[in-house]
Formats: structure tokens, sequence, C-alpha cells
């Protein structure tokens, strides 16, 4: 298990509400789609590795939202045998598709920590990029129609998914039988009402957070907050809450131009030293060495302090307000001044952003509670009351539970209400879900067949787009020698961070004269196989030449067998019998022995490395190298993200090697501007940080 990993059992306690039976994310903090499609991965992980096979045959999702999609494709990768999902609306995703107004971003709430720009989720499955809410549910959506098509051939007898839309009637007991009447759904025929009863193995409710309380439009609804007036004269609003949806709904109404991601580039693009100060003071807060409630006054001192380059983020914003609108704000009645709205779970960005705004005089803050008083004061109309309550989650919940549920859960779900952590970091391990599960499937998967295509992550098409042009050079350059034979081939693998694990991560297809295959996507150990004794000794590696008195088989042999001990297997397939010379050559980020990519090449030839070979390959990785951190436009750009500590390893560690060995003479290419390759293609625009 990998260091700082929690066992399976106990990340599934923190879902479970009654016997096998879970609520996925409805009582979590700090929600975002991409949170919740964490979230319900790692409950998918936790189900498959701890419940036993009995429990896993027969599940039923209820919601058919993101989160609900999400831990369905997990559970149907690892070979899970019937899913049944239910969507109380006429359709997946309801809320976000067609929602044009919506920006949605996967980490824009982590601003302004590092990775916090980067714009894709980055997910194994159902992947999706930064864009409006009505273009991210497309994106999922096409993915899982994609997965249901993989899983569900039109002429199968018993299908793996069955999913029901339009069910208005669902009520789930304490023995986990589920009745209800709606729409079954089938991508290759029309929808069948009917209304029926089946016994679940297990049941994970996925409803969400029930609708906004109070609130004439739903925040996910289409409507023109942020575009300028046609009648003469200002608009007025009075916006009600003091969370992340009240927050966003007021910078709209009075910044000109708001967009979440845009806003930060032309607001902090030039104020690398404002933006540092933010991070390390956001850093202070999520440690707990300060305290919430003096956010405010933190923000005071930053905006009181005249080398801390506030003011010319102020004059900035001045220059941005709106002249069409006003704005009054209404805190809850529990906010008996306007500092304490600093202490509520609102996003750190957000609260910073209204602190600014309020030192920019561009809204009035108000605690009265009678709308219709505040109306009649400032003269709002009332279509233009935006009122941002929440919802009331626990409710969303026992609409789909009979009362035998409600009582074998009540003490749990009060639980979950005052304290819930279900985690939001990655659990599972590099590759996870594209290796089925022997004990789901009843089969071993690890032939070498399955291995070409397993253990896939997200590989960004710009890096992979990038390495493809880099190492076609390398493998020009290697047939223009005319040593490497008919049969030879080269890629690059960058290291990855799959949650606390780093990996190794083939970025793209081989290039040579070979037929062998392997997809890109696929990750590795980072210490294993000869890409990993290079990345864990720091230097570059090879097979030595062959002897004059060495005969090819004793020669084959011993390189078989410094594959085994260096358990090339263990995630790759086994090494072609003909391959005679392999060479690994790794890359360095901007800190000193942080490896950011493996060089491989591998030839059924004899002695195709020599020192002229490698010094020549190496130069290409240095040029290649130094080009990665410079890499910066207005849509295409290299996303850093938090470094994770990478393993390292002495030769004394290592048994003796017979055939492979170090290239003492050569020192491998440095990349001076980053730690991390992942170029990515992006409409979102990118903040420059500040320098550390």
């Amino acid at each position: 298990m990998l260091v700082g990993i929690p066992p399976a059992k106990s990340v599934l306690s923190k879902f479970r509400i009654a016997n096998n039976a879970y609520v996925l994310g409805t009582f979590e903090t700090g929600l975002t789609i991409y949170n919740q499609q964490v979230r319900a991965l790692n409950l998918a992980w936790s189900m498959v590795e701890s419940l036993p096979t009995n429990k896993l045959r027969r599940v039923a999702r209820v919601g058919g939202g993101f989160a609900g999609l999400t831990a369905a494709a997990g559970l149907l990768h690892k070979g899970v045998e019937h899913i049944s999902l239910f969507e109380k609306l006429a359709t997946l995703c309801p809320l976000q598709q067609g929602s044009d107004t919506r920006w949605v971003h996967p980490r824009i709430y982590d601003w302004p920590d590092e990775g916090s720009d980067l714009p894709t989720a980055a997910l194994p499955l159902l992947n999706w990029d930064a864009g409006r809410a009505s273009d991210v549910a497309v994106q999922v959506l096409q993915a899982w129609d994609a997965l249901v098509r993989s899983v569900q051939l039109p002429a199968a007898k018993v299908p793996r998914i069955d999913v029901y839309l339009n069910v208005k009637h669902l009520r789930i007991g304490e023995t986990l039988q589920i009745e209800w009447v709606g729409e079954k759904s089938n991508i290759y025929s029309s929808p069948i009402a009917s209304g029926d009863k089946q016994r679940f193995d297990s049941v994970v409710l996925a409803v969400g957070f029930g609708m906004e309380r109070k609130s004439p439009v739903s925040y996910w609804r289409n409507e023109t907050l942020g575009q300028p007036e046609l009648d003469l004269g200002k608009r007025t609003y009075l916006v009600s809450g003091q969370g992340d949806g009240a927050l966003i709904d007021l910078f709209r109404i009075r910044i000109s131009r708001f967009r979440q991601d845009r806003i930060l580039v032309e607001l902090f693009g030039d104020n690398p030293g404002l933006l540092k100060i933010l991070r390390d003071l956001k850093h202070t807060l999520v440690g707990a060495r300060i305290k919430p409630e003096t956010l405010y006054q933190r923000f005071e001192d930053i905006a009181t302090d005249k080398h801390s380059g506030f003011d010319r983020l102020l004059d900035a914003l001045r220059n941005r307000l709106r002249a069409d609108t006003a704005a009054i704000l209404q805190t809850s009645r529990t906010v008996d001044s306007f500092k304490k709205v600093f202490s509520t779970p609102a996003s750190f960005q957000n609260r910073f952003l209204l602190f600014a705004l309020y030192r920019a005089g561009g809204f009035i803050p108000t605690r009265r509670e009678k709308v219709d008083r505040i109306c009649e004061e400032y003269g709002i109309k009332n279509g233009d009351v935006i009122r941002r309550h929440g919802t009331d989650r626990l409710e969303a919940l026992h609409e789909v539970m009979d009362n035998t549920l409600q009582r074998s859960s009540k003490r749990r779900l009060r639980s979950l209400q005052e304290q819930s952590q279900q985690p939001s970091n990655i659990c599972w391990e590099g590759g996870y879900w594209h290796v089925p599960l022997p004990k789901l499937k009843g089969q071993p998967l690890e032939s070498d067949t399955s291995k070409a295509k397993w253990r896939l992550e997200h590989l960004p098409s710009a890096t992979e787009v990038w390495v493809t042009g880099f190492i076609t050079a390398v493998a020009g350059y290697l047939d223009s020698l005319g040593t490497a034979g008919n049969d030879f081939r080269v890629t690059l693998h960058r290291t990855l961070y799959v949650g606390v694990e780093v990996t190794l991560q083939q970025a793209a297809s081989y290039v040579g004269t070979t037929t062998r295959i392997g997809d890109p996507g696929r990750t590795f150990a980072f210490t294993n196989a000869t890409i990993g004794y290079a990345a864990v000794m720091r230097q570059i590696v090879r097979s030595r030449p062959r002897t004059a008195k060495e005969k090819d088989e004793e020669y084959r042999k011993a390189l078989q067998s410094d594959m085994g001990q260096l358990q090339l297997t263990k995630h790759s397939q086994q090494m072609y019998e003909g391959v005679r010379s392999v060479l690994a050559i790794p890359v360095f980020g901007r800190q000193p022995k942080n490896v950011l990519a493996v060089l491989f090449a591998d030839s059924t030839r004899f002695n195709v490395f020599t020192d002229n070979c490698v010094m020549a390959i190496n130069m290409m990785c240095q040029r290649f190298a130094s080009q990665i951190g410079k890499i910066h436009s207005d849509r295409v750009a290299n996303f850093s993200v938090p470094p994770v500590h990478q393993p390292t390893t002495t030769i004394s560690k290592i048994a003796k090697l017979r055939v492979i060995e170090f290239v003492a003479q050569q020192r491998s290419a440095i990349v001076a501007t980053a730690n991390y390759l992942n170029i990515e293609f992006t409409d979102f625009l990118t903040v420059q940080k500040g320098e550390d």
C-alpha cells in the first residue's frame, strides 16, 4: 500500500450509512465537479478492494449527475457484473446541460496554489476540460456513451447496465429493495415506461445536494446577469447569500467581462509579488496556523502594505467596475459585521476578490433581514433579487429512503452532517481503472496483449504531439546511422503524479521500424524496468557491448535475467526475445535530482548504443529539455503541479546486473525552467506564478 493512502475499508467507512448502503458527497464542503468525481472513484475503489464479490454483482446508483456517472464508470471498468442507474429528471447531468452562462474549471478554487490553473480534470475516466458547464456536460456524456457502448452490445441477452430516467417515484428500503416508476433508457432503443422493484447487493446514493431554497432561478439556469444593460440608467440588484454561488453572481453583476479564469490573469498577470503573498497566506490558513476569523484583518494588512502590489490590483479592479449596475449583498443574519463573512467556507479566491471589490466600493453589504425593506430602500425590482441560500441536503436523501432505511441510517447521517470527511484526494494507484480485477472477471488478465493496453491514465494530447515530434527526430537519427537494424523503437516516458504515487507514463506511441505494440498513456512503477532503473539511479543506462567470446544465447539470457531483477513484467510485457540493445536517458527538472522524463530505445541489433550514439541522443534530449519551460501561448502551455517526493535507491539495493550498465561519462539533460512535463491545449488563460 502507498504511504499516505488509508486502507480501502477505512475509506469505505466514510461513505457508509447502513449495511451496504452508501452516500456520495451530499454533505461535503469544497464542492466542485472534479472533487465529486474523485470522491466517486474513491468510493468505487474502496468498494472493489474491500467488499466481497457477492456484494458487487448487482449495484444500484441513485443519481445521474457527474458523481453518479463517474462511480458507475469506475465499477464497470473494474468488472462489476451489473449496474442500475436511476435519475429523477429526463436526462443525465440535467443541471449542467445547456448551461452556457456558468464556467467550470476543475481546480479554480484551489487558486493560488501551484497547479490550480491546470485546465483539465486529468481523470482516467469521464475526463473533461475547463469550459462552459454545457460543454463540460457534453464531454462527460460523450465519454459515458462510449463506455456504455463498449460494455453493452446490442445483442447482449443480459445487459451490464440499465439506465432509468424520469424516475418520479423511488424508495429504498433497509434490505436494499428498491421500488420505482420510470423510463428504461437504452442507447439502442426508445425509452420504455415501467414500474418495478428489485433487491440489490449494494446501493449508492449520489443524489447531489437537492434544489436551491427560495431561489426562483437555479444557479445552473441561463440568465443575463453578466451582460450589459440595454436600457438607459443603472440597474440595482440584491444578491442574498455569502457562499461561492452568491459571490460569483455578485462579481458577474459588478465586474465587466467577468470570468473566473480571465479575471485572475487580468488582475494578477503582472503582479507576481501579490500572488506570492496570497499563496503564502492561503497555506497558513489551510495549515490552521491562523483562524478563519482573522482573514479579513490579514487582507487589510496586505491592502495597507504599500509594497504588496494591492494598490495596483485595486486600480485595475476599479477600472473594470460596470457603470450600468449597482449591487447590495445581503449576508446571513448571524453575520453581525462584514468582516465575519470572511470566516465562511467560500473559496479563498472568492473571499479575496470580495475583499478587493469591497475596497473598490463595488457593492454595499447589509445584514437587514427583510428583503422587501431592502428592495424598497434601494429601488430594487422583485426580478432583480438573486437568492443563493444553498439546499436542504438531508431532504434530498430522505426523498428516496423509506422509513426503515431512514431509521437505520439516522445516526450515521447525523454524523455526516456534523463532520463529513469523504476524501477528495486520489486514493487509487496509477493505472488502476484500466486493469480489470480478476475476482470480478473470474480470470487472470495479465497477458502481454492486455499489458500493451492497460494501466492507462490521462495523457494530454498536446504533450503527446510534442513528444512524438521529438522521438521521431531521435528515431530518424538512429535510422540514419544504419546500425539500429529493421526492428528498433523509441519513446519517452514522462513522470506522472497520481495522487501521492510517482509513476512513469508512456507519453507517445513507439516510433521506429518495429511492429511491437504498447499504447501511449500506460503507466509503470517509477522503480521498475530499465526506465525505472535510470530514474531512481539518476543516471543514463544501456546494455553493454557483447564481448567477442560471448555467444548470442548467453547474452540474451543475461539480458532477460537483468529484466527479471528490474521487475520488468510487473506492469509491462515480457521483453521481446530478439532485443539485444536498450537505452534509457533520464531528463532532470529545474530542481536537482527531480526526474522529469526518461527516453527509452531498444533494438534487435547488438551494440547499437555506442558512446558516440549515446552522446548524440543525450544532446538531443538537452535541446528538447531546454524548450519545455518556454512553451507558453494563449492556447498552449506547460502546466506545473505540486511536486511529489520521487523514490531513490542505491546500487547496493539492486543485485548485480550482467548486461545493463551506467554510462558514467554522460551528464543527463536538465530542464532549467520546468519541473513537470504537462503540455495542454486550453481555452482558459493562465496565470503566471510569482517567484519562490
